[in-house]
């Protein structure tokens, strides 16, 4: 934090008298600046004020930024080729493309008679979806590793 003169009209008060407050957050080297009032204990809070509304914008901003990255994993590109899962009652197939699981055409009306079946079939695609994600937070392991290992 550092004082200083107001560089502004307002008199001898002003001019002779340390009011102006400049703060510095050093961990992110925002800097902040108040010179609102005469008074030096004024400046100061709303300096702080002003330093703690920022820091709060920029945690929101990454918060937001992380949703957005991880949404975007999820749904890939968001085209409509993107699919999910494919019902071909034609040739009485289901085909889930996450998984790459394919629902065989002799039981494929069990799948939607029994209960069982069909959560053995959801069961599949959440053991898929677990190893998925992992595999992921091996990788970031792993890399993780070996950067300690190079410094």
């Amino acid at each position: 934090m550092a004082c200083g003169e107001l560089s502004a009209s307002g008199g001898q008060f002003i001019a002779s008298h340390l009011s102006r407050v400049q703060m510095l957050h050093k961990p992110t080297g925002i800097m902040v600046e108040s010179q609102e009032s005469r008074f030096n204990n004024i400046n100061r809070s709303t300096c702080l004020k002003k330093l703690e509304k920022l820091l709060y914008r920029r945690e929101i901003e990454k918060v937001e930024q992380k949703s957005s990255t991880a949404k975007t994993a999820q749904a890939k590109h968001g085209d409509r080729s993107d699919k999910i899962r494919t019902y071909n009652y034609t040739n009485n197939k289901v085909t889930d493309h996450r998984c790459n699981t394919v629902v065989s055409p002799h039981n494929f009306g069990v799948y939607f008679s029994d209960p069982a079946d069909f959560l053995r079939l959801n069961s599949q695609i959440t053991q898929w979806d677990r190893c998925r994600k992992l595999a992921a937070v091996a990788k970031r392991v792993a890399s993780s590793d070996s950067q300690r290992t190079k410094t």
